[in-house]
């Protein structure tokens, strides 16, 4: 299932839910999250204080915890059943290859929670689909859960071949990559997605989110905010024609100097507006 609910809306909460539902049945014994670092802790201690689940959070420390408690040959994934793992590790080998080793090829009873699964989805900057290593990580070790559940607010990238290979990844019998997901019925009977303006329909209350654009007119040419302006203007133009014959990839990192500045100087300048 790929839970695609708009951000707020409890999406770990839901996660618990099914996976408690699942430990009740006794369908699921070994459960793996993986989930950025900032929110590794608070997966950890939601799960804990809502459902009554202990996971162990699989780090550097843990590792070296229980080689020095069973000996430095230990599979550190055989020593508990329930885990969590932040994406930057799980796509390093130091810490994937001893969890497929532990799954084997395919492993009955076992769940994938894979929260912000958007950042599993192949780059989509050019025409084809490249995978980053988290998502090549994930397509080996997707299919060695019997249960999968994905979780992100902004599953779709405005790539279908990106989309297309992130639905293959979570269920390869419906989605195929480079396959647009064109079929509505099909998509629905795989993800979930509300927004809060749905849930606003049927009387639950969300605060109304309102962008009120700040209009600055009548400035004279001269003005310190235009010449500015037009300075940062003239300064990101000449980079851009100095690396006009560079590789994209080496313009795409030029461009992120130069781009976050002319943001901070929009947006100071409309905060010393409006105050």
């Amino acid at each position: 299932m790929f839970i695609a609910d708009d951000v707020g809306l409890g999406k770990t909460i839901e996660a618990g839910l099914i996976l408690r539902e699942m430990l009740m049945r006794q369908k699921v014994k070994r459960v793996v999250i993986s989930c950025p670092p900032s929110v590794v802790r608070q997966w950890q201690e939601e799960m804990e204080s809502r459902f009554g689940l202990t996971f162990m959070i699989l780090d550097r420390e843990f590792i070296a915890a229980r080689r020095q408690e069973r000996g430095y040959g230990i599979n550190p994934w055989m020593t508990h059943t329930r885990f969590i793992i932040s994406h930057a590790l799980l796509r390093d080998e130091t810490y994937a290859a001893p969890l497929r080793d532990w799954l084997g090829d395919f492993a009955a009873s076992s769940m994938l929670i894979l929260d912000e699964a958007h950042n599993a989805a192949p780059a989509s900057g050019a025409k084809y689909a490249v995978d980053s290593q988290l998502t090549k990580t994930v397509r080996n070790l997707a299919p060695r859960f019997e249960h999968k559940l994905f979780l992100s607010a902004t599953p779709h990238n405005g790539h279908s071949n990106s989309f297309a290979a992130l639905l293959e990844i979570l269920d390869p019998q419906r989605f195929c990559r480079g396959v647009p997901v064109r079929n509505r019925k099909l998509l629905d009977t795989v993800m979930v997605r509300r927004l809060k303006q749905d849930l606003r329909e049927i009387g639950e209350e969300f605060p109304q989110r309102y962008v009120l654009p700040i209009v600055i007119d009548n400035l004279p040419e001269d003005a310190p905010e235009l010449k500015l302006s037009r300075l940062l203007q003239q300064y990101r133009n000449l980079r851009e024609e100095k690396l006009k014959d560079a590789a994209k990839s080496t313009q795409t990192t030029a461009m992120l100097v130069i781009i976050p500045i002319q943001k901070m100087f929009a947006t100071d300048r409309a905060f010393k507006m409006k105050s």
